[in-house]
Parts: structure tokens; sequence; C-alpha cells
């Protein structure tokens, strides 16, 4: 016996049938899409605002240590933790100005902190390292952490906080070892021979030779630096 033949209403049930199939396999697809693309925006913005909070932190950080500088290079000594960052204190450390901790998702009032102090130091030790300038010197030396922080904040994604540390050191060194020690332009003509024992440092340029015309010798026993060069 032949089968029946389909009906046209049949035909056309079974066609509806796959359209709507069809139609709600691509809406799940669309849709899966769509959330995996939101997720990935998501995840981007989130790596972007991690970012911008990582490298506040750092000019944080980076401005300390340019405040830093001159500031160890007066004091002449260590002492433990001295840079407030608030109080009048001489010796505080300002954090970097409105203009640049203000942004579209920072702000200078929330989440922006600086701390730095000089640790302990250590005892006074010959340096034998021939690649170092304090080479033959005897050197105390001082860690000084800088910690930073920052807060990013965006209105979808809240607020991500990011540290960051930097470290100085701090080298102290007695001028009583030197031979000679000279802040200026140091100028050794002399009319007879000349040995200097010690170390020999000037801040400014070093010019060392017998007088015009005569043939006395300058001897340094030992090492010779100058800030801006020998001549």
């Amino acid at each position: 016996m032949s089968a029946f033949p389909k009906s046209p209403h049949q035909k056309r049930g079974s066609a509806l049938l796959t359209v709507v199939m069809l139609t709600a396999m691509f809406a799940i697809l669309t849709a899966s899409m769509l959330s995996y693309s939101m997720g990935e925006r998501r995840g981007n913005e989130r790596n972007r605002l991690i970012l911008r909070a990582k490298t506040m932190a750092e000019n944080i950080a980076l401005y300390s240590a340019e405040q830093l500088i001159p500031k160890l290079n007066r004091m002449g000594s260590a002492p433990v933790g001295v840079f407030p960052w608030t109080g009048s204190s001489a010796n505080r450390v300002y954090m970097p100005p409105n203009i640049i901790l203000n942004t579209a998702f920072t702000t200078s009032s929330v989440g922006m902190e600086m701390r730095a102090g000089i640790e302990s130091t250590s005892p006074y030790a010959l340096v034998n390292d021939v690649t170092s300038p304090n080479n033959g010197l005897q050197v105390s030396t001082a860690k000084i952490p800088i910690i930073a922080k920052a807060t990013a904040t965006h209105p979808s994604l809240g607020s991500v906080s990011a540290y960051t540390e930097q470290n100085m050191q701090l080298s102290l060194t007695p001028l009583f070892q030197f031979g000679m020690f000279y802040n200026m332009d140091l100028e050794l003509f002399p009319g007879q021979n000349m040995t200097i024992a010690g170390p020999v440092h000037t801040n400014n340029r070093l010019m060392a030779r017998g007088e015009q015309g005569g043939t006395a010798i300058v001897t340094f026993t030992h090492r010779v630096t100058a800030a801006t060069g020998l001549s």
C-alpha cells in the first residue's frame, strides 16, 4: 500500500515549525554573542581602570622621589622616618598638584596617599666593588622605601585601588676619609714634586700638574674623582 500524500496544511505546519526552531536557535546564538561581547567590554574597561590606578600611583611615587633627592642632599645624615606627607614639617613630602591628580577617573580627595621614610642605616663598611662610585671608601647605606596609593573610579565598575613601591638608597660617606675634598674647581700647580695620600674628590673640575716651565710631578696614591672632569 502506498502512503497517503501530505496535505498542504501539513507541509505549511512543518515549514513553520522549522522556521520557529531556526529563529529560536539564532536568537540564542545572538544572545550568547551579545553576552560575550558585553563581558569582554566590561573586562577591558576594568583592566583600563586598573591601569589608570597603577599609572597614577607611579606618578605619585616619582613625584615624591624628586622631592626627596634635594632633601637628602641637605640632611647629611639618615634619621629614621623623617618624611611625613601631612603637617608643616620642613621635611614634608607633598602630593602632586591637583591638575595631575584630578582626571575623569581619579580625584585628589579620594584614595590618594603616599608614605616615605628612612629605614635603619647599616654599619660603615669598606666598598670593594670596583664598579661602585664608592669603591675604596667606608660607606653606610640606608634604604628609603616610597609607597604610593591611587584610586580610580568608574561609574559602572566601582573603584579600584593600586599600590606601588619605589626604593631609594642613601649612601653616607664621611669626608674625613679623603685626602682632599673640594666643592669647586680644585687646582694643583706645585713647584716641587707633590704626593697626595688618600682619596681625592672635587664637585667640579680637577686641574693638577706642575707649574708652567717646571718639572714637578703630581702623584696620587688613591682614587681621584671629579664631578665635571679632569684637565
